[in-house]
């Protein structure tokens, strides 16, 4: 009997071994929004300060941060981040410390009651010394924005609440009461690509001087017109570079070639749109109808050796390592490829596919979980019928003891 004991409690602690446990986060973190106040008046200006810690440190950070366009503006943004039009991306993978802040500089640009600056998707944060991801308590900035102290007129043109351009950039800093700007451009750039958007959206913006660029200083000029007449002009001086000839090639040959960000390239091409250069040239395209984006998706904004490129991303994993890309290659029908922003490959997307790396490899790590699962009942099985034959074998031992 004490040798079936045993046997027992042998069989008991193998069961308990290989069955697979829950899996726990790491230490839990924190993340938290503050700033100087919590109530502003129009026109002002403050840094929104978003906070990461914990004390297990942390090694990397990724989330998203969303705010209402129509009542703060984004005027400057501190290292690892990048957004605009109520969006922010956050991502700093190679964090080693066990506190992480990210600078954000708002303007106020209209009244509200009650506005809010938030984490709009999941907290990726993970302990420096595990390297697994962290269970996050979060808060949210509410704010409060009231009317400017100054006499706001009905024919008061507001100009322009965001200016950008698609190469080089702009001098000074951009900023609604600055109305002249200067930028250098390539000496193939034929189109300066302009993004002007009115504070107001009755407003009308009109772009002028930005094609056919010569040699030398070109005179682009944008114009905000009010809704009662009156104008507001900003002026871009866009310098093109002089072409290098061949003796200035001569004595550069052994001037060493600066690296690229990037092995995919994004640029404008002679057709004055924009090309993402991977295995194939996708020349990039705008979907015509907002209901052609497939289901599941939204608009984001990928950022990809300083240049800003429409991508769109899976509605629950906007951090997903693929986007789809709209495009046409060569002379072929337009549609959505995928995009993978970390080995930088353009494949065909099927309609209906997943794209997180997780569904990915869904099948993969399915067959390998099955696989498990058969090896596990197998050790179960070998391991009852071993103890039958010894309990089997016990017995008969016991019952010709017990005949001597």
């Amino acid at each position: 009997m004490r040798k079936i004991a045993i046997l027992l409690l042998v069989y008991l602690t193998m069961v308990n071994v290989l069955v697979p446990g829950k899996a726990t986060y790491a230490a839990s973190a924190s993340v938290a929004f503050s700033a100087d106040s919590n109530q502003y008046a129009v026109g002002d200006s403050f840094i929104v300060t978003l906070t990461g810690e914990s004390s297990s440190g942390v090694r990397a950070f990724q989330t998203y941060v969303a705010y209402d366009p129509n009542v703060l503006e984004l005027v400057d943004v501190g290292s690892h981040v990048t957004g605009s039009d109520g969006l922010i991306f956050i991502s700093d993978l190679k964090h080693k410390s066990q506190v992480c802040t990210y600078h954000m500089k708002f303007r106020a640009i209209a009244p509200a009651d009650s506005t809010e600056v938030y984490i709009s998707d999941t907290i990726y944060m993970y302990s420096l010394n595990k390297s697994e991801q962290m269970s996050v308590s979060k808060n949210t900035l509410k704010l409060n924005i009231t009317e400017s102290q100054m006499v706001n007129t009905l024919d008061e043109n507001k100009g322009l609440k965001s200016l950008s351009v698609n190469e080089g950039t702009l001098t000074p800093e951009f900023s609604t009461d600055i109305q002249e700007y200067h930028v250098t451009v390539s000496s193939e750039t034929k189109v300066l690509y302009i993004d002007a958007k009115a504070r107001l959206k009755a407003d009308q913006v009109k772009i002028e001087g930005n094609t056919d660029l010569k040699e030398g200083d070109n005179i682009c000029k944008v114009t905000v017109t009010a809704k009662k007449g009156c104008t507001k002009t900003y002026t871009i001086i866009v310098t093109k570079e002089a072409k290098v000839t061949e003796d200035d090639e001569d004595e550069g040959e052994n001037e060493e070639i600066p690296e690229t960000k990037s092995e995919c390239m994004l640029g404008y091409g002679d057709d004055g749109l924009l090309h993402l250069c991977s295995s194939v040239n996708l020349k990039v395209l705008p979907v015509p109808e907002p209901s052609d984006i497939p289901d599941g998706f939204v608009e984001s904004v990928l950022k990809l050796n300083d240049m800003n490129i429409a991508v769109y991303v899976p509605q629950n994993d906007t951090a997903s390592d693929f986007v789809l890309v709209y495009g046409m290659i060569g002379d072929g029908e337009a549609k959505f490829y995928k995009f993978d922003r970390v080995g930088q490959t353009l494949q065909r997307y099927i309609s209906g596919e997943k794209l997180s790396a997780e569904t990915e490899n869904s099948d993969e790590n399915g067959d390998r979980n099955q696989k498990s699962m058969y090896v596990f009942i197998g050790i179960i099985v070998l391991g009852g019928l071993f103890l039958s034959s010894r309990l089997l074998k016990m017995k008969k031992d016991i019952s010709r003891y017990d005949e001597e």
